[in-house]
């Protein structure tokens, strides 16, 4: 997969298809701009280059990955917000035309989000862009182990990747062929190069701790996630919290699923970022709300610290608009 670049986004992927021949394409849509000091673009300059080269990439018939899940648990962001951005990636590039959405399933980020959390906030966010797939659209969810889990000391670090691999195979126990494709973490991700012994190393472990974990559930050795019911209810919950936001995205943004949409979702407040520290005068309402650390996950809460309802949410957002 090629990640998209800083700046002449679509040259770029015209520059990567007819050169290297990706077996697919990343971008970053409002990320890798002034939004997180990353890039020279405007957000708005770096979603119409995002979007332009969306399109170019449907017309040659690849696949694309929306490379930005991480950027907005980085700056404090809660679950939903997250599952609403790759959602609203999924329906743009259906529309786009394109054909095979790789779907990142980004764990243990924030690193302090537990298991059971996490595994409901995946399985929300699968179910979500899994309602969009027909003859024409087809979802390959992507399990990727948080760069900012893993510790310094690589022996701690390749413990954390292998328990990591066994939390992939629970989003999707009862299905032998998920994951069907994993993005593999290097454990030296916190302290050191990726050599070609470390890469080697980090799949050995990660093929390794599937294939055990398989083998200790089968023996009925280590608890069946598919029928836990606190993940259960945290995954119905944060669907149904999604549905409600992306309605009322739907309702009060002018063509959400455009790059001028993009903008528009981000300034009036529907991707909340507490922890945003660039481009605040442009983008107040997004900044302006808090988080907290709730049973294990990150929920947007009050001035008491009460979590807020999908309700309250879409009344902050559009009395801001």
């Amino acid at each position: 997969r090629i990640p998209a670049g800083t700046k002449s986004i679509p040259q770029l992927a015209h520059v990567y298809e007819e050169i290297i021949n990706p077996a697919w394409h990343g971008l970053s849509f409002w990320w890798m701009s002034r939004l997180d000091g990353r890039g020279d673009n405007s957000v708005q300059e770096n979603l119409e280059q995002s979007f332009e080269a969306l399109n170019y990439i449907a017309q040659a018939d690849k696949p694309v990955e929306p490379s930005f899940f991480h950027r907005f648990a980085e700056l404090g962001a809660a679950d939903i917000t997250s599952i609403i951005a790759m959602v609203l990636a999924a329906r743009s590039a259906k529309a786009a035309g394109i054909h095979q959405f790789i779907l990142p399933l980004l764990l243990n980020t924030p690193h302090y989000i537990n298991g059971l959390q996490d595994l409901a906030k995946a399985r929300a966010l699968l179910s979500l862009v899994r309602e969009l797939e027909d003859n024409s659209f087809q979802v390959i969810p992507q399990p990727h182990t948080g760069p900012g889990y893993l510790a310094r000391d690589a022996s701690k670090a390749k413990i954390q990747l292998a328990a990591s691999a066994a939390l992939m195979d629970d989003i999707e126990p009862a299905d032998l062929h998920s994951p069907a494709l994993v993005h593999v973490t290097n454990y030296s991700e916190a302290g050191g190069g990726a050599t070609p012994l470390v890469v080697n190393a980090s799949i050995r472990i990660t093929r390794a701790a599937i294939q055990e974990y398989r083998n200790l559930r089968a023996a009925g050795q280590v608890a069946d996630m598919s029928v836990n019911s606190k993940v259960q209810e945290r995954t119905d919950q944060l669907i149904a919290d999604a549905k409600t936001i992306l309605s009322a995205i739907e309702d009060k943004v002018d063509n959400p699923y455009s790059a001028q949409g993009f903008y528009n979702i981000l300034k009036a407040g529907f991707l909340p970022m507490p922890g945003l520290s660039q481009c605040l005068d442009e983008f107040p309402a997004a900044k302006n709300w808090e988080t907290r650390i709730i049973k294990g996950s990150v929920q947007l809460v009050n001035d008491i610290g009460r979590p807020l309802t999908a309700e309250e949410i879409v009344h902050k957002a559009t009395e801001a608009m």
